[in-house]
């Protein structure tokens, strides 16, 4: 086909946000439901051929939580959560999707936990510490119906710093990935859908970081 159709979103969200106990609390709620219609992706067809195209419609629904609490002695506890339920509503047989088929790599769980302390040591100088978790759960790179969904297994991703701020400038040794978690960030393919080449995730990675901040 010389052309294709644009597509359409619509979306409709309501959400909450609000603090708390001095303002030591923050909350912040939503929920959304988008209705996606003529979705424009690569197609192929029955002689192999890739063209850009209209692959049916599909809804995308869930809900998202953040929330954060300080304490008095410099600690930070910080959560959030993200539920995505994504899927066709009608067969996509340019992608090989089917009806009820989940979006390729939209996951359905997203969680985060955050920790953050701070001490002033002496004058502008403080002792900082954190670590975050990040986990998302198992994703397909296509739809799940078609002839060769590869799916991408669960990330679980530990981060973590230590150092100094003296106010304008920051001392920090940080370990990305603490846990050398072997997961996949994505994946690209070379020449056919059958040698796909997987995209891991950055190894534990070991570092330094000076950061100085210029007065204006």
């Amino acid at each position: 086909p010389g052309t294709y159709e644009p597509d359409k979103l619509t979306d409709y969200e309501v959400g909450f946000r609000g603090d708390y106990l001095d303002r030591r609390l923050h909350l912040d709620l939503s929920a959304f439901y988008i209705d996606w219609k003529k979705i424009q992706l690569q197609v192929t067809n029955k002689l192999g051929l890739n063209y850009a195209g209209n692959g049916g419609t599909a809804v995308s629904k869930g809900f998202e939580a953040t929330t954060s609490y300080v304490f008095d002695f410099g600690l930070t506890l910080g959560a959030n959560a993200a539920y995505t339920d994504a899927y066709l509503t009608e067969d996509a047989p340019g992608v090989f999707g089917k009806k009820g088929d989940p979006l390729p790599e939209s996951a359905l769980w997203a969680v985060a936990l955050t920790a953050d302390y701070v001490q002033q040591i002496e004058g502008n100088t403080a002792w900082t510490l954190g670590a975050d978790y990040h986990h998302k759960s198992k994703v397909y790179n296509m739809f799940r119906s078609s002839a060769t969904p590869l799916p991408m297994g669960a990330q679980d991703i530990v981060d973590a710093y230590t150092g100094l701020d003296f106010g304008n400038s920051t001392l920090r040794l940080y370990v990305k990935n603490l846990f050398n978690n072997r997961s996949y960030d994505g994946l690209v393919y070379s020449g056919t859908y059958t040698n796909p080449l997987l995209v891991p995730v950055q190894p534990r990675t070991i570092g330094v970081s000076y950061d100085y901040k210029l007065e204006p």
